[in-house]
This record gives C-alpha cells, structure tokens and sequence, in this order.
C-alpha cells in the first residue's frame, strides 16, 4: 500500500512537471520513507521516462528501493510496455500516477516473477495450472480446472473450449464475462494457441500484456497489443 503522504509527494512531482512525465524512486532510509526525485532524461519526456543508470546507482547504494514512480500527463492509466519492461528488467514494483485522471496503480514484477521461466509439464506446469496457482498464491482465491481437463482430453490439443469455459468459470464459480476492451489485472483470459485454436489461458497483466504457460516454451509476459483479436474470453471473479 502506498502511504498517502507520499502520493501526495508525487502528485506534485508530477503537476510540478507538466506538461512532462516526472520519474524518481519511493525509498527507505532506516525507518523514513520518502521519494528521490530523478530527471526525466527521455528523449521525448512527454510522452516516456527514463532515468539514468548513474542516478539510478546513486540512490541504489544510499537507500533500499521501495518502488519505481512515474506520471502519465495524458488521459492514461495503463502502464506502456515501456513501464513493464522497465519495471521487469529492474525488479522492482512501479507506481503509476495519472493526472488527469487522478488515479495511482502499482505493478509488481516480483509477484509475477515466481511464474516466469517455467518448463511446460502437463497437469503440473501448463496454463491451466498457471492461472490455478496464481489465484491461489497472490489473491487466496481456489479455483477448479478439473471440468476443462476433462473435456480438453476427450476433444484433443484442436479443440474449442469456449463453451466449457464460460460454463466452468461462470455458471459454476462465480466468475462474469468481461469484454476484451475492459479486462483488467488478474483477470483470466482464453486465448487462442499457436495453432489458432481457442483452447489456451492466460492472467492479464496490464495494457494488454499477458501471462501465460506454452507447451513450446517457458512461461512468459507477452505483449498482446497488435493481437487483440487472439484474445477471446475475459472473466472476473465477483469479489475481484
């Protein structure tokens, strides 16, 4: 949770800068946290961020890092894949403050990191086992994937699983239909596999960016941006 003295440090960070995204670090120093501001060294700071490796050093040998925060001046709250791949190669959680929206969100690679880089093992390490440990590990939520094991068996690796999924997910455990245009963090997503069949799961990250298992490779956060139509089905646990 971040503490409301210092949303209101970077709000005014951010205001401060206008037109122009601010950037800096939340840090701890024995037991006072505070931010450090940083200059916003982007080639276009008004649409990015970026802070150089050498202040980025500095605070890191001063101070133990909390977080990574940035603003967004525009009418927009998603973190860019520039946010996540930041946010990923330094491993550290990132604050996103929108302004015109007055909203603030936080992503965390460090909760997702733990399912990253998995070797695909049926029934132990697939994407349906993804999304069961992942409900149950970051949001205390059990979920059952048996029915779609069972039918996914019969029909074979070609089949449509849109109908069992809507009936497992939403008739039985309490799950709704969510639009592909509104899904949000944690959501559960069917996509379509490699070969085009929709019979694959992923967790929905943020701005399109996906979580996912493959029986090709290891899992991995792709970026699903120019292939929205691949996502097929959101859904959204009612106490979510």
């Amino acid at each position: 949770m971040i503490l409301d003295n210092i949303k209101e440090l970077i709000k005014k960070h951010a205001i401060r800068v206008l037109p122009q995204e601010c950037c800096g670090f939340v840090v701890k120093n024995n037991e006072n946290i505070n931010i450090i501001e940083c200059i916003n060294i982007a080639t276009n700071p008004n649409v990015n961020f970026q802070i150089s490796s050498f202040e980025f050093l500095k605070v890191k040998n001063r101070y133990q890092i909390l977080y990574i925060y940035h603003s967004h001046p525009v009418e927009q709250d998603l973190f860019s894949p520039w946010d996540i791949t930041t946010a990923n190669n330094l491993n550290l959680p990132m604050i996103l403050y929108s302004v015109v929206n007055n909203i603030f969100k936080v992503y965390d690679p460090k909760k997702i990191s733990k399912y990253l880089g998995l070797t695909f093992k049926y029934k132990k390490d697939d994407c349906l086992t993804l999304i069961k440990n992942y409900y149950l590990n970051e949001l205390n939520q059990k979920i059952n994937i048996d029915n779609i094991y069972e039918i996914f068996e019969k029909r074979g690796h070609q089949s449509d699983l849109c109908d069992v999924t809507k009936d497992n997910f939403i008739n039985l455990q309490n799950f709704k239909l969510i639009d592909a245009k509104d899904i949000k963090e944690n959501d559960i997503l069917l996509l379509k596999n490699h070969k085009g069949y929709p019979c694959h799961y992923g967790i929905y990250v943020d701005n399109y960016h996906v979580l996912h298992q493959t029986a090709d490779r290891k899992s991995v956060i792709n970026n699903y941006h120019n292939k929205q139509d691949e996502i097929l089905i959101g859904l959204r646990r009612d106490n979510l």
